[in-house]
């Protein structure tokens, strides 16, 4: 398992303030951690999302893709406690009326079938 982010010179005063949070994350829940600062030139940084997971998909059984400006706030919570089989799975926003949900919006659990 992975824990993906990544961020551009645009986000990184908030990458570097969330970034430890995913570090310590990750490790607590025994997950590789990778931050992805580096870009392919032909596109925006955010449409590279998808083609960074695929390339994780490579290496690893099951992707957690955060955004950069997530914040992880509840570090007991794992993902795949939960039945995330087919596809991808997004998070509610952090601020709904859900208070069980332990990511904002920016989040991706990808399991290949």
């Amino acid at each position: 398992m992975i824990l993906l982010t990544a961020y551009d010179q645009n986000c990184e005063s908030i990458g570097q303030l969330t970034e430890p949070i995913m570090r310590e994350y990750a490790k607590k829940m025994d997950m590789e951690f990778r931050v992805i600062r580096e870009f392919s030139k032909d596109s925006h940084p955010c449409w590279q999302k998808l083609r960074l997971i695929l390339d994780a998909l490579l290496e690893e059984q099951v992707v957690l893709w955060l955004d950069a400006d997530v914040i992880v706030t509840n570090h007991d919570c794992a993902p795949w406690r939960y039945d995330l089989r087919g596809g991808l799975h997004c998070s509610l926003d952090w601020s709904s009326s859900d208070v069980g949900r332990m990511f904002q919006t920016g989040t991706a659990a990808i399991y290949p079938d």
